[in-house]
């Protein structure tokens, strides 16, 4: 079984190409999906595999070229912290700074969270205890 950084590492790599198929073979069937968006317009979560794709339909909606990149990523156990960026390709890439916290459960993402704020992440992810 693939270690829990590296399935996260195909989640990112399978949005960064588009791949929808490939990003829901990463995730549990139940997946709790907390992305930045959901945050922003005061959404609640996505949940589970449709979840996904609705957000998926979204985020292609508004913003179809989407990119983000893993600058940082650290694991403790079931939980993957990773730091990075988000941006879009028509807009000149990165720039704004995001943090991930992604809890695992049977090497499938189970919960996926997107912070704006450093700290608070860090807390969510326990790095700081």
């Amino acid at each position: 079984m693939a270690e829990n950084g590296e399935i996260v590492r195909q989640g990112f790599e399978a949005v960064a190409n588009g791949d929808l198929a490939g990003l829901i073979a990463t995730v549990h069937d139940d997946v709790y999906w907390q992305p930045l968006l959901s945050r922003t317009l005061g959404e609640d979560a996505f949940r589970g595999h449709e979840g996904v794709t609705e957000w998926w339909r979204r985020i292609h909606e508004i913003t179809p070229d989407v990119v983000a990149e893993i600058e940082n990523l650290v694991e403790r156990g079931d939980v993957v912290y990773v730091e990075g960026s988000l941006g879009t390709a028509s807009a000149g890439g990165l720039g704004q700074p995001a943090h991930w916290v992604i809890v695992m459960r049977g090497g499938k993402i189970e919960r996926m969270d997107v912070f704006t704020d450093r700290d608070e992440a860090r807390s969510a992810a326990g790095l700081d205890q």
